[in-house]
């Protein structure tokens, strides 16, 4: 079965990206106001990445033979990681659309939210270089014949 972990991987970097630029961009009362309705298309891109990527990561990894104890454990934090992703990316849309909807309380919700972007961001990076290290490092993944031009 193909493994769809690969390409989707790669979402929720550029998810992440583009919400964390146009939160930097914000900063200034020109674009604020341009940008308020690409926040709510990016944290639905951020929301979406979030779970192609960790469903397409449990197919890959069920594909996986015997590892190592030390891969395992990598493994096991790759996956600790992207359930904490997916869980902060959930908060994030929550904190977006009530922050959007309130009255009162817009101050803390936006504190938030940023906050949540934040541990988006720090997630997205450390469990992107976990998985790149699982890749690269331990060749997770990688098939021999892939390798060899489908030889073996």
């Amino acid at each position: 079965m193909v493994s769809l972990h690969p390409p989707l991987s790669g979402l929720p970097l550029a998810a992440t990206l583009a919400i964390a630029v146009c939160e930097c961009l914000a900063i200034f009362p020109r674009y604020r106001s341009a940008l308020r309705s690409y926040r709510s298309v990016l944290v639905t891109a951020v929301v979406v990445a979030a779970l192609l990527s960790f469903l397409s990561g449990y197919q890959a990894s069920s594909e996986l033979g015997t590892l190592t104890p030390e891969v395992e454990k990598l493994l096991g934090s790759h996956h600790a990681l992207g359930r904490f992703y997916l869980i902060s990316a959930l908060a994030l849309a929550i904190f977006h659309i009530v922050g959007d909807k309130a009255r009162h309380g817009k101050t803390i919700l936006s504190i938030l939210y940023y906050c949540m972007v934040g541990a988006v961001i720090f997630l997205t990076v450390r469990a992107g270089g976990l998985g790149g290290q699982l890749v690269f490092e331990h060749g997770v993944g990688v098939r021999t014949s892939d390798l060899n031009g489908g030889s073996r």
